[in-house]
């Protein structure tokens, strides 16, 4: 297949492009539409329920409908017909119920696939059609509350950056100081150019099992991450290998490939049981209150190039950047005066974002308990048309 791939042309779907309740459209692949046209078997329109096969199998969303013509690899295609509302049949999928039948009849020892023919044979509780749609509105809304605290997240991180270009790439706010050249470029005179390790230190305190054998921690891991935006947080779980301490000024930068250099601000609630797979780099500013200025400029077009640019390995899928490197990497560094305003500005969109991202976590956790319970019909649900609809 990765032939046929061309830089635009109709969407390629595959496993990881499937998530739970929606699509991740980030690292979509394309195919001409000649090709597209030799696939018919696959192809996909709005509506449909697509089901991952292998990775993760039994995750399940619906085919949006600004999705006119795409393809796919690799997935279960359901086309509903009269009487099943597509997004009940995907949050059904999703469901622990759905998740665990899929599991039962996955098949591989290694890596575990749903075979087309075990979803043909699916048996599933199917209210009628009103009562399906006001499942799927219900969970629905929750849903589309969490898909809007992204795309605002979306909008804070891109103002951050804009705000970081201004003043330390573009030096908006400097132009009428004096400029000199450094081995950056021109440069504010008196600005300096030193290791990164002047800015921040890698705080890679490791805390093995046998420390806290009965501490529950709140785990920060890879590979498992929600779209980008953050890293998956493993809540109560007991260490089994060697972790790093996560302080709550840190930021979390990951050293392996294809995932680095992604930066995430942790939202560090008690840093006393806050752990990180040691897959991260957790950089702690040399002053806490210039949190927001040192994950600007981690993301930031020429630390990203820089970093990239110092990864080794033997295959790309097995690169890694190196924490010691990356602390000897050149950097600007402005003066103290010029980051604290910087993060003065700055730090009320990073509040926001992780105020967002704590309020999807109640709502997806809302969803997934009423998830099982409108499934089953453990709570029952008002279908009259122009009813409030309450549970």
């Amino acid at each position: 297949m990765a032939d046929e791939y061309v830089e635009s042309g109709i969407p390629f779907l595959r496993s990881l492009n499937i998530l739970p309740y929606r699509l991740n459209l980030g690292e979509v692949k394309y195919i001409s539409p000649s090709f597209h046209e030799r696939l018919r078997k696959s192809s996909l329109q709005p509506g449909d329920v697509v089901v991952v096969r292998t990775g993760k199998p039994g995750t399940a969303t619906v085919i949006p409908e600004h999705l006119e013509v795409a393809n796919c690899s690799d997935l279960v295609i359901i086309r509903p017909g009269d009487g099943i509302d597509a997004r009940y049949l995907a949050y059904y999928f999703n469901s622990s119920a759905g998740q665990s039948h899929v599991d039962a009849r996955s098949v591989g020892s290694v890596q575990k696939h749903f075979n087309i023919g075990d979803a043909r044979r699916m048996k599933l509780r199917v209210p009628p059609p009103l009562v399906q749609e006001r499942i799927a509105d219900i969970l629905g809304s929750l849903d589309d509350k969490i898909e809007a605290n992204r795309a605002m997240n979306r909008t804070l991180e891109a103002m951050a950056q804009a705000l970081y270009r201004e003043w330390f790439v573009d030096f908006g706010p400097f132009q009428d100081e004096a400029f000199g050249d450094s081995e950056l470029g021109r440069v504010p005179e008196g600005w300096e150019v030193g290791p990164f390790s002047r800015l921040a230190t890698l705080h890679t305190k490791t805390i093995q099992p046998k420390e806290a054998p009965s501490t529950e921690w709140e785990h920060y891991s890879i590979p498992a991450y929600d779209a980008g935006e953050r890293p998956a947080v493993d809540r109560g779980v007991t260490i089994k290998s060697g972790k790093y301490r996560v302080p709550p000024s840190a930021v979390l930068a990951s050293k392996l490939n294809p995932r680095f250099p992604r930066v995430w601000l942790p939202d560090v609630q008690n840093p006393d049981v806050a752990i990180c797979s040691t897959e991260f780099m957790p950089f702690v500013p040399v002053r806490a209150e210039w949190r927001s200025f040192l994950y600007s400029m981690i993301w930031s077009d020429p630390i990203q190039e820089s970093i990239q640019m110092h990864a080794s390995g033997t295959t790309p899928s097995r690169q890694r950047v190196r924490p010691t490197v990356i602390a000897k990497l050149p950097v600007l560094i402005p003066p103290a005066d010029a980051i604290d305003r910087f993060s003065r500005q700055a730090a009320p969109l990073q509040k926001q974002r992780l105020a967002n991202l704590r309020e999807s976590v109640t709502l997806a956790e809302t969803r997934d308990y009423l998830l099982p319970k409108l499934l089953s019909g453990e709570i029952e649900v008002g279908t009259q048309t122009g009813a409030a609809g309450a549970l």
